[in-house]
């Protein structure tokens, strides 16, 4: 079942990705089905620097949408956030152009066009504050919860599954006494190219690591699409909205004590 899906996802990029030639041999938009948090389909840029060398880019869309919606990074703890977020790609930020940007040579074009994508991704649904604390970062409420809860957990961690392509794991538990080893994707959008995404990416490590339970934490303080919840759940993945973490935490840690 789980390499099926591997292999439907994949169809599924294949159908739905688009090449379209804008300068002879020299420059090329990519359309992505990954959805960005305007519900639009992602595209990047892939330039030829030459014979060897490519330049995949997002031609500053990511930052300057970020900058009109009223939620550039200027804050320095914001800031460092996003460089973060983007170190853990393997992306790079042009401060002149506001790009976010990979090079790359012809034989790992795909793989980094991945990288771009989750990254433009995971930037904008990253500053998608949530409402109830307008001061905080969703992702940033989860992890400083953990803390306070003294879970023990480490973060921002890639692994590479059987397609070997390597997956920004949003926090990770250690397998300690009942508890597995937890993977736990954090969603501040739940739409469904999300939840499809995080199909991916648990299925694909699950592949080579057989013992991880896979988790999904999502704010449900925005609206939730259509068959986002069943998506995960029709594939054994919990589920954890926002406001049921204590209830979750309580049972995390139930776990850790028990002799």
């Amino acid at each position: 079942m789980k390499t099926k899906l591997i292999e439907e996802y994949i169809n599924w990029i294949r159908a739905n990705v688009f090449v379209n030639e804008i300068e002879k041999d020299k420059k090329w938009i990519i359309n992505s089905p990954f959805l960005d948090r305007h519900n639009d389909f992602t595209e990047i840029y892939l330039v030829k620097k030459n014979e060897d060398l490519y330049r995949l880019t997002d031609d500053g869309f990511t930052y300057n949408d970020l900058k009109i919606s009223g939620f550039e990074p200027s804050s320095p703890k914001r800031r460092e956030l996003f460089k973060t977020t983007l170190l853990g790609f393997g992306i790079n930020f042009s401060e002149r152009t506001n790009e976010l940007f990979i090079e790359t040579d012809l034989h790992n074009i795909g793989k980094n066009k991945h990288k771009l994508v989750q990254a433009m991704l995971a930037i904008g649904d990253m500053f998608m504050l949530a409402s109830s604390n307008v001061s905080t970062i969703f992702k940033e409420d989860v992890r400083a919860y953990f803390k306070k809860k003294e879970i023990p957990f480490v973060y921002d961690i890639k692994i590479s599954g059987k397609s070997f392509i390597e997956h920004n794991i949003e926090i990770v538990l250690p397998m300690v006494k009942d508890n597995p080893e937890t993977l736990i994707k954090v969603i501040n959008n739940p739409i469904l190219s999300c939840a499809k995404n995080a199909l991916f990416t648990f299925n694909d490590i699950e592949e080579i690591r057989k013992e991880v339970h896979s988790v999904v934490i999502y704010n449900d303080e925005f609206k939730i699409a259509k068959g986002f919840v069943q998506a995960l759940e029709a594939y054994k993945i919990e589920c954890i909205p926002w406001n049921k973490r204590e209830e979750y935490s309580h049972k995390l840690l139930e776990g850790y004590q028990k002799n």
